[in-house]
C-alpha cells in the first residue's frame, strides 16, 4: 500500500510538469547563429578584420561576409537558400541557382568526381584533383581538410558539431607557399537560440557595399 501510495504522489506531482513541457514549442523565427571572425595580412605589419556569420532557421540559410574599413564593418558579400533557391548576392549583382547551397568547407560536387585515398595529419582522406586545386576531404566526416592551390593553402582545423549545422572548424588558415599567414578565420560565437527577422532570408532585402579598399581582399 506504501508503494502505491508513492506511486501515486509522484504522479499527481509530475504530471502538471510533463503536461506544461508539452506546450511549450521554439518559436518559428529561432535558430542558429555562428559568429567567425578573420584576420587578413593585407601587407607588412598591416592587418585587416572581417567576420563570417551563418544563419540557420529550420531549411533556410544566410551567410554573411563582413570587412571591417575605417573602424566601419561593411557587408561585402551574402549567400541565402531561401528553402527553395540560392542566391549569391555581391556588388557585381545577383546570381540565382536551384542548387542547395553548401558551406566554405563542404563540396557537395566532389562526391561525383573522381578520388584515391590517402593520408592527411593521421586520418583517412578522399583526394580529388580540380583545375588548380588539390582537395583532402576527411573519409568520415566528409568535410574538407585542406585545399591545395596554385599559390596558397587553406587548413581547416578542429572540427565541433555545432547543432543542425554539422560540423563546423574552428580554425581556417590561409599559407602562402612560403609558409606565410595570409589570412586566419577563428569560430568565436554559436547562438542556438537567436531570433531573425522575416527579412533575413529574403535576398531582396540585401544590400552590399564594395569600396576600393576592399577589393584589394578579393
Amino acid at each position: 500500500m506504501r508503494i502505491v501510495k508513492y506511486i501515486s504522489t509522484a504522479i499527481f506531482v509530475f504530471l502538471p510538469i510533463i503536461a506544461m513541457s508539452e506546450d511549450i514549442a521554439v518559436p518559428s523565427d529561432v535558430g542558429t547563429e555562428v559568429l567567425m571572425e578573420t584576420t587578413y595580412k593585407t601587407g607588412k605589419d598591416i592587418t585587416t578584420k572581417g567576420k563570417m556569420i551563418l544563419m540557420k532557421q529550420g531549411n533556410r540559410v544566410r551567410i554573411e561576409k563582413l570587412v571591417e574599413i575605417e573602424g566601419k564593418e561593411r557587408l561585402t558579400g551574402v549567400s541565402i537558400y531561401d528553402g527553395q533557391t540560392t542566391w549569391e548576392i555581391s556588388p557585381m549583382g545577383t546570381h540565382k541557382s536551384d542548387d542547395p547551397m553548401s558551406y566554405p568547407w563542404n563540396c557537395p560536387q566532389c562526391a561525383e568526381l573522381k578520388s584515391k585515398t590517402g593520408y592527411l595529419e593521421g586520418r583517412e582522406v578522399n583526394i580529388i584533383e580540380t583545375v588548380g586545386a588539390k582537395i583532402y576531404i576527411d573519409a568520415e566526416r566528409n568535410v574538407i581538410l585542406l585545399e591545395e592551390r596554385e599559390g596558397d593553402n587553406i587548413y581547416y582545423r578542429d572540427y565541433l558539431i555545432v547543432g543542425d549545422l554539422g560540423y563546423i572548424p574552428s580554425v581556417i588558415e590561409r599559407i602562402s607557399k612560403q609558409g606565410k599567414l595570409l589570412e586566419k578565420t577563428e569560430l568565436k560565437n554559436v547562438d542556438k537560440m537567436k531570433v531573425f527577422p522575416s527579412s533575413t532570408f529574403d535576398p531582396d532585402e540585401v544590400e552590399i557595399e564594395f569600396p576600393e579598399e576592399i577589393r584589394i581582399l578579393n
